[in-house]
């Protein structure tokens, strides 16, 4: 290979070094603003996670302050209003049958 042949491959290397270095600066810049997008999703994405976590963990908590205080349902105080009820009525009973024979 002469002189003039080696200048002409090397030219033609050099220009597909160019188109190349070119094509990959050129699909860089036009990713760029998609790598952000991603990087932003994901950030959002954490964030509704922890957000999503924090609604499940008072939602667990509310659920066991209902359940406990289910406990004490009206119909549950009712019952226990009909047992005091019945108590003062026996010891009504008894001091009235204890001062009036």
């Amino acid at each position: 290979m002469n002189e003039a042949e080696r200048r002409k491959v090397r030219a033609s290397i050099a220009s597909d070094v160019g188109r190349w270095q070119s094509g990959v600066q050129t699909l860089t810049r036009a990713t760029q603003p998609s790598a952000k997008l991603l990087d932003y999703l994901q950030e959002d994405l954490d964030g509704m996670q922890k957000e999503l976590d924090r609604w499940r963990s008072e939602t667990e908590q509310l659920v066991q302050k209902m359940r406990r205080e289910q406990k004490y349902t009206p119909s549950s105080f009712l019952q226990i209003l009909v047992f005091l009820l019945n108590s003062f009525e026996c010891t009504l009973h008894a001091l009235l049958h204890k001062f009036i024979p």
